[in-house]
Order: C-alpha cells, then structure tokens, then sequence
C-alpha cells in the first residue's frame, strides 16, 4: 500500500493533494477538477520502482497542471533533493492522461537516481564484502524513455492533423430538408484550425403543384479557418469559411424534362464542439449557417420551383487524430 494522499486546500484551479509517508518520499499535486488524479501518478510511480515511495527519504516532488488553448494540457514537475538541488520540468501534451504519465516516469526516475545514489553513498562508508558474497542486487531505474516530454509534446501541440466523417442536414439546399455524408481532413496549430470538407448530399425526389416532380441532389466542397478555445474537456471552435459545388435539378412528369444545374457559391459560418471519447477518437458536433453569392431558380415549365438561398445546416460525425 502506497503513501496516502490527502485532500489539504482548494484554489482557483482545483484541488490540492499533499501525499506523504512520514520523512519519506512527499508528492504535492496541484490540478482542476477534470485532472484531479494524485492517486494515479501515485500508482504509476509505485509500478515503475517496483516499491513504496517511502523507500527514499529526504525527496519531495510539487505537480502543477493547467489547460492550455488548444485542447492540450501542461504539467509543470519541480523535484527537490535538497538544498541547492530543486529543479523543474514541463511537459505538454494532447491529454491530462498523457502529461500524468510522463510526469510519473521522471519522478520514477528521480527516485531511481535517488536510490542509486543512497547505495552508493552507504557501500562507501561499508567495509569491503568477502571474496565469496556476491554482489548486491542494484536499486530499480526506469529507463530513459523516447522523448515524450516537452519538445516532442509541444511538435505534436503545434503541427496536429485530423480527419473527421459524419452526417449533414441542411434546412434550404434542396427543395425540401435533405441529409447527405460529409468528409474532411484539416490541421491544428495551437488555437487556429484549417480544414476543408466534401459535401454529398443523394438526390431526392420533391412534388410539386399540377402532379410534377424533379430530383434534386448536391455535390460540393469547402474550406474554413477556426478559432479554436477549451470549455473543460469540450474543445469549442468558431469556423468561417466558403462553400463551392454543384447543384442539380432533374424534372419529371413534364412536357419538356430536362437535366439542370447551378454553381453553388456561399459564405459559411459554423460553431462545432469537439468531445474527447479517447485520446485520438472524438465525437463532432457543429451548427451554422451558409449564404450564397449569387442566387439562382430552377424552373419547371417555365414556372419557378426552387431558388438558392440562405440554409441552415447541422453536422454530427467523429474526428480522428493522426
């Protein structure tokens, strides 16, 4: 069983834990509610070194992590061996999870250190062991790991693709209210997103007064910028963007049937949310609105039965990160 950790205070960003074993080994962990795992870095510590933190004396550890934009998360571990021997490390990464494990593998680490040195410093002032005891086993030192702490975390915070693939409603594209498949790719640089979409909605079938009918379907793409900024876990981003593709109309049960088309041009304003299922796999969410450029009318017998305009449209789909 390892050292207890125990709610001591609240502050602005969560609660602070101050674990302890006596003299020994001492973890102050600071976090909001959402990353409120002093335990866990606990555990994590206590499976690397194979043992209690109570093991090395005279070692204490501060866990400072806060949200940043962006959706990522950075922890700041400062570890003091003594006077003249505190020192601090960030690490930033895409989750709270993922900050928690790489502090856990440099306390494991410092605790190693630790142990070694403590060994070393008492086989010093030891007599020399006989010829025939063999050699003590040596304390346990995690490995150094690939760099996962800040320089590799903050390449992956500033240079972050996705894809995402999902539904789409719209209220005023076609004829009539009409659903259709959405996929897009994009990029992530700290609070701005760049992306871009395709659009295809199937054709459907509307009626219309005197028993006519035509089909109707779409095809389109776009591009948006978004700003992008963290609600607790949910990643909330303002996208703009312009909207371009082909709109079709076919017409049926007429005297003169034919097959007709427009270029779609619109301006395109949405908000979208972004929650987290795992640390890639996210579920999309999003709403706005498209106005179009220009406006045009699709005729059938030379009466007007459908003109471009201002739509409404709703997305809800999953995102990917690469």
């Amino acid at each position: 069983m390892g050292p207890h950790c125990a709610r001591t205070a609240m502050t602005a960003f969560g609660a602070v834990f101050w674990c302890s074993a006596g003299s020994a080994t001492e973890l102050r962990f600071e976090a909001p509610a959402e990353c409120d795992r002093a335990e866990y870095v606990v555990e994590q510590v206590e499976a690397l070194i194979g043992g209690r933190l109570e093991s090395v004396h005279e070692l204490s550890f501060e866990i400072r992590v806060r949200p940043r934009e962006g959706a990522t998360w950075r922890l700041e571990l400062v570890t003091d061996a003594g006077p003249g021997a505190r020192s601090s490390r960030e690490f930033v990464d895409r989750t709270c999870t993922a900050v928690l494990d790489a502090a856990a593998v440099a306390v494991a680490m410092a605790v190693g250190i630790a142990s070694k040195t403590s060994e070393a410093n008492a086989q010093d002032e030891s007599p020399p062991p006989s010829a025939t005891a063999p050699p003590a086993p040596g304390p346990f030192l995690p490995p150094e790991p690939e760099r996962s702490g800040p320089a590799r975390a903050e390449r992956a915070a500033t240079f972050a693709p996705f894809l995402n693939a999902g539904l789409v409603g719209h209220t005023a594209l076609l004829p009539e209210p009409s659903v259709g498949a959405t996929v897009g790719v994009g990029i992530r640089r700290g609070s701005l997103v760049l992306g871009a979409d395709a659009t295809l909605v199937p054709a459907s079938t509307s009626e219309f007064a005197g028993g006519r009918r035509g089909d109707f379907e779409f095809l389109g793409a776009a591009v948006l910028a978004c700003f992008a900024s963290t609600a607790g876990s949910v990643l909330v981003l303002a996208c703009a963007g312009y909207e371009f593709g082909r709109l079709s109309g076919e017409a049926r049960q007429v005297s003169d049937p034919h097959l007709g088309s427009v270029f779609w041009q619109a301006a395109r304003l949405e908000i979208r949310a972004e929650i987290p299922l795992t640390s890639r796999l996210g579920l999309l969410a999003g709403a706005g609105a498209a106005a179009p450029v220009t406006r045009s009318e699709f005729l059938l017998d030379g009466q007007p039965v459908h003109r471009t305009q201002n739509t409404l449209r709703g997305e809800l789909g999953m995102i990917l990160a690469l």
